[in-house]
């Protein structure tokens, strides 16, 4: 039988922490905590705040994060898909390249001034979420809905709208013209 730890308004900044496996978090506070390949397997984060935190290469099987924020974080690497659930989560200032979150429920996620590079959102429905000042640069998002997302001040992305969902995005010049070249539109 496995014994869950449960920790509650609690910070947590390096070598604070044995484990994060099998445990709940609750309203906690992580602080310049450096475990590239830390296992979070089968562990709830819920209304937990992330900061100055490396988990590049993170074990997120069965793990779930709810209402949760990264800031300054680098977490390069990571398949959230194997994660239980990711609901309302939010990136700022962050590092998140070549994270795999393919076919994910991501409405209204928020991804502010984060470097995605290499990212694959394909078939994600990622309405209402915001990207803003974010670098895209080979990020995949075919088969994804972007209705209503963010884009503005977004770098080096491509969108296929004839393969994305791309009603009422919000985008930036020059990075907008990308759709017009995709739909071979000439702009003189």
């Amino acid at each position: 039988m496995i014994n869950t730890k449960y920790y509650e308004d609690e910070t947590f900044e390096p070598d604070s922490l044995d484990s994060f496996d099998e445990s709940e978090f609750y309203s906690c506070t992580f602080k310049n905590i450096k475990i590239p390949e830390v296992s979070f397997r089968n562990s709830s984060f819920i209304e937990c705040r992330f900061e100055h935190c490396n988990f590049s290469n993170a074990d997120l099987v069965g793990a779930r994060f709810k209402s949760s924020e990264f800031h300054d974080c680098k977490l390069i690497g990571l398949n959230w898909c194997s994660a239980n659930s990711t609901d309302e989560l939010v990136f700022n200032n962050s590092v998140l390249d070549f994270n795999v979150f393919q076919e994910l429920k991501l409405n209204y996620l928020v991804v502010t001034k984060c470097s995605l590079k290499e990212c694959d959102f394909s078939g994600s429905s990622l309405k209402k979420s915001n990207f803003s000042e974010s670098n895209l640069k080979s990020s995949t998002f075919n088969n994804a809905n972007l209705e209503h997302a963010d884009l503005t001040l977004s770098t080096n992305y491509y969108i296929d709208p004839e393969l994305t969902k791309i009603k009422n995005i919000k985008l930036s010049l020059p990075e907008a013209m990308i759709i017009f070249k995709v739909l071979e539109i000439k702009i003189e």
